[in-house]
């Protein structure tokens, strides 16, 4: 049953990446939040597309019952990484210092963890400071297919 599980949800990924391709996107950015950022960096590491430079994390969970932890999956992966949690939580808290730890015992250079302040009650806002965060990850980070793909886009 997680094996159907899984492999859906990579075919859902990949009906996106597809479309992304379709629509001659010139970067493609991974995004995943909550599970959905577990699920994207076993895609990336499964699937190696050369085309994905860049990865985001957002609030990430491995779903019950899957393995590798996310922090022995997302620190082997050579992308530009922005890893976006929010510290309210001790367990969060501690899951992305694993993930902090072990990126820095194989020294990858392009992991960014940003620590985010939960907002309950006021969602608006929560996802504003989100989307900017995000926003400003991506305009110092976002990594190109190719030169040209720089120029053109």
């Amino acid at each position: 049953r997680r094996s159907a599980h899984a492999q859906r949800v990579m075919a859902r990924i990949d009906a996106g990446i597809a479309f992304a391709r379709q629509q001659q996107a010139s970067r493609i950015v991974l995004l995943g939040h909550g599970s959905g950022a577990y699920w994207a960096a076993q895609y990336l590491a499964e699937r190696q597309p050369e085309d994905i430079h860049n990865l985001l994390l957002v609030a990430a969970a491995v779903p019950a019952g899957f393995s590798p932890p996310l922090d022995e999956l997302v620190p082997q992966l050579e992308l530009a990484t922005g890893d976006f949690y929010y510290k309210d939580q001790a367990g969060d808290r501690q899951a992305a210092l694993r993930r902090l730890q072990a990126s820095k015992r194989v020294k990858h250079p392009t992991y960014v963890q940003v620590a985010m302040k939960a907002l309950p009650g006021n969602r608006g806002v929560e996802q504003e400071q989100l989307y900017r965060r995000l926003r400003g990850w991506l305009s110092l980070n976002i990594r190109a297919a190719a030169p040209s793909a720089m120029s053109g886009g």
